[in-house]
């Protein structure tokens, strides 16, 4: 049974990246003397991104949203970086956050209260309109928050 794949962009990027080319059609049980190779298709289209976004207003104890995933888009994020810019308040943890869930789901909480930073080492997949926020546990003066992070973007179909 042949699968037709009905978005030319994807066809193009995988015949470039791999080299593809049209080999022979197999009758049913033999055995082809050709190598074939397997790969992700998923990871080779997602593209490799960097984010920054400055000046998050903090004006409240509790979340502040750090990015959210556009809708029609599913995010792997490898590392995120939260520094305190202005006023004074204390960060205490990442949090992955989906609009019809509360509270926030905690990722990890580092010890530092005016940098937040982490690496992370497995894959964690955001999907659309899902997003990381940082909870802020005592606030004397409000200020901002700049937040820079590593991800890896694909299609959410």
């Amino acid at each position: 049974m042949a699968l037709t794949v009905r978005k030319p962009e994807i066809i193009r990027r995988l015949t470039e990246r791999l080299g593809l080319e049209i080999g022979p059609v197999a009758p049913d049980f033999t055995l082809l003397p050709d190598l074939r190779v397997t790969s992700s298709i998923d990871e080779l289209l997602r593209k490799r991104l960097f984010g920054i976004r400055q000046d998050i207003a903090v004006t409240a104890v509790g979340t502040v949203t750090l990015f959210n995933v556009p809708a029609g888009k599913r995010w792997n994020v490898k590392f995120m970086r939260c520094e305190k810019q202005t006023g004074t308040f204390t960060l205490s943890g990442f949090y992955f956050w989906i609009s019809t869930v509360m509270p926030p789901l905690k990722l990890f909480s580092p010890s530092a209260t005016t940098l937040l930073y982490g690496h992370l080492d497995k894959d964690f997949m955001l999907d659309q309109n899902w997003g990381i926020v940082v909870n802020v546990d005592v606030l004397s003066v409000a200020g901002t928050v700049f937040v820079d992070y590593i991800y890896e973007e694909e299609d959410a179909y």
